[in-house]
């Protein structure tokens, strides 16, 4: 009986601890005219996700220290960093901003004639579809009197594959698929390596954790593309491609520094 009494006691204790720590953050999401709603919100920490209401209100569970990202269509994406206070019953006030775009100023002109024509000559653009066409049907090197008796077919040649056959256009890259480059190895290796190039900020963030890049070294969450860039010219690129994780690591870590020095000094 003694026993028993002792387990009821140890399993209402760890009831009550477990449920002190599962806290939500309540927040509301606003722009500059109002409540925004459908805003999606993640906790990149414990990877839990929501939306905002109609009227901008969303609850997340959350524990201090957790990064929330606000994400919106047109809006920059927000990153907050969730501190003590803001556990609870309270309502936080998370304000999103519009994305600007600016563009470099250009001038138009019609042409770029002054009206001499020794000059104007030299500026006339070149129509080179016409030049190329001359160049082609240039038939002055032929001499027409010579009779060819031989009918040579180029066997390399031939006609455009009809496919009357619905059922292939559902067929996958099988061996009589349509490869979108043919057989181009440059092409097929340029694709793969710009799809390398896209998915491997994304990557990192997965592996390293936004606690790394953002607490520990000190990154503003909105210059983390322009903090890899800063060290790609130490090939964390090839390093990562290889599997050299603690090499970029150390990188990363090592011009953390320096570069938090140079964006502060152009603030």
């Amino acid at each position: 009986m003694k026993n028993l009494l002792t387990y009821i006691v140890l399993f209402y204790s760890l009831l009550g601890f477990s449920q002190i720590n599962q806290k939500l953050i309540k927040g509301k999401v606003m722009n500059h005219l109002g409540a925004l709603a459908d805003v999606h919100i993640v906790n990149t920490t414990n990877n839990k996700a929501t939306f905002s209401n109609e009227e901008g209100n969303f609850e997340i569970p959350a524990t201090p220290n957790d990064l929330l990202r606000f994400s919106y269509v047109g809006y920059e994406t927000k990153f907050v960093i969730v501190e003590k206070k803001n556990l609870g019953f309270q309502r936080n006030v998370f304000v999103i901003e519009k994305t600007t775009y600016t563009l470099d100023e250009i001038k138009l002109r019609r042409h770029n004639l002054i009206g001499t024509i020794s000059t104007d000559l030299k500026e006339t653009p070149v129509d080179y579809k016409n030049k190329a066409l001359l160049e082609t049907m240039d038939l002055s090197e032929i001499d027409i009197r010579v009779l060819n008796t031989e009918d040579y077919i180029d066997k390399t040649v031939r006609p455009e594959v009809v496919k009357s056959d619905p059922t292939t256009l559902f067929q996958g890259l099988g061996p009589t698929a349509t490869r979108p480059f043919g057989n181009s190895k440059k092409l097929w290796d340029l694709r793969k390596e710009l799809a390398f190039k896209k998915g491997m900020p994304a990557k990192l963030m997965k592996e390293l954790g936004a606690k790394f890049f953002f607490l520990e070294l000190g990154i503003p969450p909105e210059r983390y593309y322009h903090f890899l860039e800063y060290c790609n010219p130490l090939g964390i690129e090839k390093l990562y491609r290889k599997g050299e994780k603690l090499e970029v690591i150390k990188i990363l870590q090592n011009e953390s520094k320096s570069y938090i020095e140079v964006i502060n000094e152009h603030k």
